[in-house]
């Protein structure tokens, strides 16, 4: 599965951060070290990726409705879609 672009770009940060010889020269308790795991597994930002695609059109719709300006037709038409007039 190819992840995209955005998060190929945030993988590629961690990666480089957590191979830099200044991170592995630092302690580790269980926790980091498990995390430095996630990072660099593909299962993980497999996981991130489906987890955020479907997490985002709801986080769009709350950004609408917290807005200072009416969205609720524009709710409505996402949520419900275009009605054709009989």
């Amino acid at each position: 599965m190819v992840l995209c672009p955005v998060l190929s770009g945030q993988k590629r940060a961690l990666l480089a951060t957590v191979l830099i010889p200044n991170f592995t020269s630092l302690f580790h308790n269980a926790k980091t070290a498990f995390a430095v795991q996630d990072i660099k597994s593909n299962q993980f930002w497999t996981v991130v990726y489906c987890l955020l695609s479907d997490v985002f059109p709801g986080l769009r719709a709350l950004k609408r409705c917290d807005a200072n300006k009416t969205a609720m037709d524009k709710i409505f038409i996402s949520v419900i879609g275009p009605r054709m007039p009989c």
